[in-house]
């Protein structure tokens, strides 16, 4: 690894993806449903991913919203020099990209910064030290705006404990040699390999060992590199997060993963029986991620929280559109969810105009009741909305 790297992985680009758990609209929707006030959105909106890789994700979602600004910050040169050979190619002009570390953008080495709307994160906090972390969350502090939304996401404990030594394992292997990561990689595997076939007691019934095995078998890629060959590879709990950017003056409102919110799609009723006698937020979180052993969050936090009124959140959701994003014949009536498969019935799951028409239709179209009144109309907007989206047959 190179010195300017600092532990992290610099000799093999990171793979490109776009994530649509960043986007503006869908940070906004998971404000809403949870009954939370997101800041004004405005043309001319002021974007910052931090860690962008290769651009992907900034790069789309500036081409899908020509009224923002987008910026994105990674401190590898590759990354930075790819992104904006692509934003020339497409077009784009709502969209810079910028090579800077993190302490940079807080001790004045880094480009001059607008307030933002929004800051985002995807794949960066569980891999950076702590004081990389900290210049992160006072950067947060420094540059969101008055009920600016934070989307941070991060290998979360206590989902990743049973892969501690196996990442050491194959980090410290790595170490010894001077090959190219992904060669370091290849090399590590196989003495995990080696180890699990001799029946390494610390190795035993080891879900995470199998799992690489299985995968690296197949291609030792970029993604395996940089997950687990990285210096600061250090899975966070929720609750250490939360006060981390309690310094910022966030909130943590709810997860981008829209399912992750109701429980009752994701638990057991003895399980939810024993988070809802708990009163503080984050100790539900942990005890949540103890019942489901999540091992990867996405948290949206917000600076300067307010609770919707019933009638207001009604009225909201009730203004987005949602599609089909498979042909109507593709459609199931029913949901997949941990706790369970429930089935809803097909004249009140679906409405008419979706089943007999192409493009959005609103989402009050989904809930319209004349006798709801404004709870009763805000439970089947948030409802509908919620059950449709998380389908992954609608948008």
């Amino acid at each position: 690894m190179s010195e300017w790297g600092g532990g992290y992985v610099t000799d093999l680009e990171y793979g490109s993806g776009f994530y649509k758990e960043q986007a503006p609209g869908h940070l906004r929707l998971a404000c809403q449903l949870l009954g939370v006030e997101p800041g004004p959105i405005e043309p001319g909106f002021t974007y910052c991913e931090l860690g962008c890789g290769d651009g992907t994700t900034s790069l789309v979602l500036a081409a899908a919203n020509p009224e923002g600004r987008f910026i994105a910050v990674d401190f590898n040169p590759a990354h930075i020099m790819h992104a904006r050979e692509v934003a020339r190619a497409s077009g784009l002009t709502n969209v810079e990209f910028h090579e800077c570390g993190f302490e940079e953008l807080v001790d004045g080495r880094g480009p001059p910064m607008p307030a933002f709307d929004f800051i985002t994160l995807h794949g960066v906090y569980s891999w950076v030290g702590p004081a990389v972390r900290a210049s992160i969350v006072q950067f947060m502090g420094k540059t969101l705006k008055p009920g600016g939304i934070v989307y941070v996401s991060y290998n979360a404990m206590p989902g990743w404990a049973e892969c501690l030594p196996v990442q050491r394992l194959l980090y410290d292997v790595a170490e010894h040699g001077r090959e190219r990561s992904d060669l370091k990689m290849r090399r590590a595997v196989a003495v995990l390999a080696r180890l699990r076939d001799v029946e390494a007691a610390a190795l035993k019934d080891n879900y995470f060992v199998e799992d690489i095995l299985k995968r690296t078998s197949v291609n030792a890629n970029a993604y395996f590199v940089h997950e687990y060959l990285n210096a600061s590879w250090q899975p966070q709990y929720h609750a250490d997060v939360a006060n981390d950017l309690a310094a910022a003056k966030l909130s943590y409102i709810g997860s981008a993963d829209l399912l992750s919110n109701y429980v009752e799609f994701m638990l057991s009723p003895a399980q939810r029986e024993i988070i809802e006698q708990s009163r503080s937020p984050q100790l539900r979180e942990t005890l949540f991620d103890i019942c489901v052993n999540r091992r990867f969050r996405q948290d949206i936090f917000i600076r300067g929280r307010r609770s919707m009124s019933p009638a207001r959140q009604a009225a909201v959701l009730k203004r987005h559109a949602v599609t089909l994003t498979v042909p109507r014949s593709e459609f199931r009536y029913k949901l997949r969810v941990p706790a369970g498969e429930p089935r809803f019935p097909r004249r009140r799951s679906v409405p008419s105009p979706m089943r007999s028409r192409s493009g959005p239709i609103p989402s009050a179209s989904c809930s319209n009741s004349s006798r709801a009144g404004p709870i009763g109309g805000c439970r089947l907007a948030r409802s509908s909305s919620r059950c449709l989206v998380r389908s992954r047959r609608c948008s």
